[in-house]
């Protein structure tokens, strides 16, 4: 498959951020958020190629509209703290690809998969670049008229659900539709308020710095259909005396870190404490909840721990699991905000940091966006 770039440019906003918003500051969960760039790709099927080029043009037009509610998006990185609303734009890069959408869809390849997007994405940065672009989209046209949408937007602006709202009023503006999406909201800094004295070893890529390893990697998809997650369900369900069923997506998270902590058994030949990391959406958690379409990361890192050998059956887990997520509630979102929610932060922090030593760590953070796709 071959993937050659047409042309490069920025698409900016079609009205101007008001000066008093020019200069965007993270929140306190914001800090927490590694600096990279988080990447989606979007697929769209065949379009008449005489119309590629007018949906080329209207995706820019409703992109530029859609920068202009989304203010922070259309700026671009000053430092870790803070965002240069300065209108600047989108870097917006148009490609055409030397395939078939539906031959590419039949056997899809994780790597090839990065050939949509505008740059590299693999997490290798502990700082953000400053004067990086916030939003880069490559919109990649394919021989028969289909299109691929690669999406890159700083993951220190956004979580996935913020993340899909920017996406879904793209889309709606696009269908002439943008009162159907809820308007963004950007109250997260004056909730949960920044602080310059939260230590980096307390950050994500501080605490995850000791599990990361380079080296070569495989990428596997797994297909869960209806009949196998509601089998999964019943099964992480019961003996289990869960006073609450797991949902699918913690039936799922608890059969793979069965598989991982198996997988690494037989690797190192003896049983190791093994952690999992679930990022947890605090919205619907608060309260009252918050807004959908409040924008920043409202994300909370619930971990749960198998110490025990014995207690490696699929329910064992998924109870650990349930009760990880059920720790992320309404009063621990109430302590995080305001004056003293950076020492609460640094404190649960802490916690964690002292519950890894000596563990291993299984992270599903990608499983739970996959999810809500």
């Amino acid at each position: 498959m071959e993937v050659e770039i047409i042309s490069r440019e920025t698409i900016k906003p079609s009205s101007l951020t008001p000066p008093h918003l020019r200069t965007y500051k993270l929140s306190l969960l914001d800090q927490f958020i590694p600096s990279n760039h988080v990447p989606i790709v979007l697929f769209y099927p065949m379009l008449d190629n005489d119309h590629v080029h007018v949906t080329s043009q209207l995706l820019k037009k409703s992109l530029s509209k859609t920068l202009t509610r989304f203010y922070p998006l259309a700026g671009k990185v000053r430092d870790a703290l803070t965002i240069d609303c300065n209108d600047e734009g989108a870097f917006y890069v148009e490609a055409r690809v030397k395939c078939h959408l539906s031959d590419f869809l039949t056997q899809p390849r994780v790597p090839s998969m990065n050939q949509f997007l505008p740059y590299d994405v693999a997490w290798k940065r502990d700082e953000p670049i400053s004067g990086l672009h916030v939003t880069i989209i490559q919109v990649n046209i394919f021989d028969c008229g289909g299109i691929a949408i690669g999406a890159l937007v700083s993951h220190m602006t956004v979580d996935g659900t913020a993340f899909s709202t920017f996406l879904n009023s793209w889309a709606a503006t696009a269908r002439g539709s943008c009162e159907a999406v809820p308007r963004p909201s950007f109250i997260a800094p004056s909730l949960f308020l920044q602080s310059d004295s939260v230590p980096k070893e307390l950050t994500a890529m501080g605490l995850l710095k000791h599990f990361l390893k380079r080296g070569d990697c495989v990428a596997r998809r797994f297909i869960f259909d209806a009949s196998a997650l509601a089998t999964l369900k019943a099964k992480a369900t019961s003996s289990c005396g869960q006073s609450q069923s797991p949902s699918r997506v913690q039936a799922v998270s608890s059969l793979i870190w069965k598989c991982f902590i198996a997988a690494s058994k037989a690797t190192s030949g003896a049983y190791k404490p093994i952690l999992l990391g679930h990022a947890v959406n605090i919205r619907p958690r608060a309260l009252p909840p918050f807004s959908e379409s409040c924008m920043g990361n409202f994300l909370w890192l619930a971990v749960a721990e198998c110490k025990d050998e014995a207690k490696t059956e699929l329910h064992h887990l998924a109870g650990q699991v349930n009760d990880a997520i059920a720790k992320v509630n309404g009063y621990l979102v109430k302590q995080l905000q305001g004056e003293e929610g950076s020492l609460k932060y640094c404190e649960t922090r802490g916690d964690e940091k002292s519950t890894s030593r000596g563990s291993r760590l299984f992270g599903l953070y990608k499983l739970v966006q996959l999810w809500s796709l």
